[in-house]
């Protein structure tokens, strides 16, 4: 986990796509966990996914007792259940979040969670944190793959476009030389509906330099023909000096 980011703001955007009354609506909520990442995705049928969840005491508040911000806005929208979790890279504040909420019900008996998979492995290894997750995800957790799409119903969706520095319809980045190894090897996904473009990176790199002197690989600029133009962005690697490289956008 790395120190040079932006904290999230809390965003609760609702964004109404069609003209005509009643239209079915996408649903966005970008979710302040302090450090780290949590992105509530509630498509127009009330299919729910989480990309990422924060770090320890964003599912559940294990010293209080109670839930942690995003069960909290779970219970703010009436959702007792999601249908899926997707986990962009191996850092606690991605992971720890999702561990909580495996650990306490928070997904459907038969719901998914996306991940690299085992290949390549955790940057520093198959730590007590990775392990932990990996046992809470259990026979739920399932490998997602560049192209693969994920169907929020009503027409939404989601798309795998790039995994562990492979791009979908384009090429394969070495990763290895980066200082920030497991960053690099984010997950990235583009999510569609109708015309509307929204781009979720993890903590992608844009071969930009840390404040602490770590270089990274661009990833980001090959994927840019794969993703295209976005309407919303949410900032790779927090907004950090190390992504948004000048040739992503």
């Amino acid at each position: 986990m790395h120190r040079d980011v932006f904290r999230f703001l809390l965003m609760i955007l609702t964004l109404a796509v069609g003209r005509a009354a009643g239209a079915q609506t996408l649903r966005l909520y970008a979710v302040d966990v302090g450090q780290g990442s949590a992105t509530l995705i509630v498509g127009p049928t009330g299919t729910a996914l989480l990309v990422d969840g924060g770090p320890a005491g964003s599912g559940w508040n294990a010293g209080a007792n109670a839930p942690g911000p995003v069960a909290a806005l779970f219970a703010q929208l009436g959702i007792t259940q999601i249908d899926a979790m997707l986990l962009t890279h191996y850092h606690a504040d991605h992971y720890e979040g999702l561990t909580e909420l495996l650990n306490h019900n928070y997904i459907k008996s038969g719901g998914i969670v996306y991940d690299r998979g085992n290949i390549p492995a955790p940057e520093n290894g198959f730590t007590a944190g990775v392990n932990a997750y990996i046992t809470a995800a259990g026979s739920k957790r399932t490998q997602i793959h560049v192209g693969d799409a994920i169907d929020l119903g009503g027409g939404a969706a989601v798309r795998c476009i790039v995994r562990a520095g492979a791009i979908w319809n384009g090429p394969t980045v070495n990763t290895a030389p980066s200082q920030q190894l497991e960053n690099s090897n984010s997950i990235g996904i583009l999510i569609s509906y109708n015309n509307l473009q929204i781009w979720i990176g993890g903590d992608l790199t844009g071969g930009g330099t840390s404040d602490g002197g770590q270089t990274t690989v661009d990833v980001e600029t090959p994927a840019a023909s794969a993703i295209g133009d976005v309407d919303i962005y949410i900032s790779d690697h927090h907004g950090s000096p190390t992504s948004s490289a000048p040739g992503f956008y």
